[in-house]
């Protein structure tokens, strides 16, 4: 008996010890669950003030290194997603948008916030073209190419027009009017080994690569196709036609969206705090000057009034007005295009193709910026 008391005891002994022990380790993991972590604070976004050459005011956006956009409101429209994110404006194309860049891949931006061409389609290049023709019709698309040097079209709204593929440049051609006054159709070019053929608007393609080395060019009529080579021995005209039925009507969106293009000229104003600080000193000079130039002014103006009111009995005054005028720079056989080039942007000589050193690529006229006129301001006295 006593034995077993004394075992009994010791059993005991032993369940409350390990009982302790259990406990105690318990708590110490308790202790290490609620311990609290520190988290690192998160970037500070920055915002800094630009403005655009055509004068358009918004804000860079940075936090951390990805950047984006917001318009002069403080709406953000552009995510901070970016590696870099820039404005482009060109006075020559009348082009407006919003450029972005995630590493090596390419985007399109309206100053809206519309996104054309996303930087997942992985281009590594990406511009938009087109402009406006005689008629005040305006055709923009986006040439996009990759890595592997393929390239691929879409409309203004981000839908592919003509997928990848083996193409040296694919470009819009907004059409223009023949000295006969015949309709020229809007059209998509495309180059493949230095030969040139047409899409239609809805990415059909019309022809082969019927123009070589970019001497002649393509005209797409309602009834035909006129193509036009030059001899590069003779410098002879060949032309070839070839009969359909061509229209513009397409599924696809080529218009001016959210005010892609309109002329400006290029602005002066700047958003450092030293310009504006000249900026507002200046208007007293000028001012002054300006309201001596115009007190010299009214005084010729007024003796030349009444000079004018004692021999004519009434008084004259001199009016400022303006009036189009046919362009005579542009290309003869085509009102609009570059007279050099022929609106094709450049020439093949050999392999090595060269850009037009009138128009610049652009294959426009610039005189007449492709409209095929010009305004004129003149003066008269009424």
């Amino acid at each position: 008996m006593k034995n077993k008391a004394i075992l009994c005891l010791l059993l005991v002994l032993l369940c409350l010890h390990v009982y302790a022990q259990q406990r105690k380790r318990t708590t110490t993991q308790r202790k290490v669950t609620t311990t609290a972590v520190n988290k690192p604070a998160k970037p500070a976004v920055t915002k800094t003030r630009k403005v655009g050459e055509d004068g358009f005011v918004w804000y860079e956006l940075k936090k951390g290194g990805l950047y984006g956009a917001a318009d002069i409101e403080g709406k953000t429209i552009i995510p901070i997603e970016y590696t870099s994110v820039y404005y482009k404006a060109n006075k020559d194309t009348y082009k407006h948008y919003f450029h972005v860049k995630d590493n090596d891949f390419e985007g399109i931006y309206t100053r809206f916030g519309f996104c054309i061409i996303p930087t997942f389609k992985h281009f590594t290049s990406c511009s938009i073209t087109g402009g406006e023709r005689f008629d005040g019709r305006i055709f923009l698309g986006v040439e996009c190419k990759n890595n592997n040097g393929e390239m691929a079209f879409y409309d203004i709204r981000g839908n592919e027009v003509i997928s990848l593929g083996n193409y040296e440049r694919l470009w819009m051609d907004w059409g223009s009017r023949d000295t006969d006054g015949n309709l020229e159709l809007a059209n998509i070019h495309y180059r493949i080994d230095g030969w040139d053929g047409v899409f239609d608007l809805n990415g059909k393609k019309l022809c082969q690569p019927l123009l070589k080395n970019n001497l002649g060019y393509i005209v797409v009529y309602q009834d035909k196709l006129k193509i036009v080579n030059v001899d590069e021995t003779s410098f002879k005209w060949e032309t070839q036609f070839i009969s359909g039925t061509f229209s513009e009507n397409t599924r696809f969106n080529y218009d001016n969206f959210d005010r892609i293009h309109y002329p400006f000229e290029p602005s002066l104003s700047n958003s450092s705090s030293s310009s504006n600080s000249t900026s507002s000193s200046s208007p007293s000079r000028n001012s002054s000057s300006s309201n001596s130039t115009s007190s010299s002014s009214s005084r010729s103006s007024s003796s030349r009034s009444n000079s004018s009111s004692s021999s004519s009995g009434h008084q004259q005054r001199q009016v400022w007005k303006e009036r189009w005028r046919n362009c005579t720079a542009c290309d003869p056989d085509r009102k609009g295009y570059c007279r050099n080039c022929h609106g094709r942007g450049g020439f093949y000589i050999g392999n090595i193709y060269n850009v037009c050193g009138i128009c610049g690529g652009t294959g426009s006229c610039t005189m007449c910026g492709g409209r095929g006129e010009y305004k004129e301001t003149y003066s008269t006295w009424e």
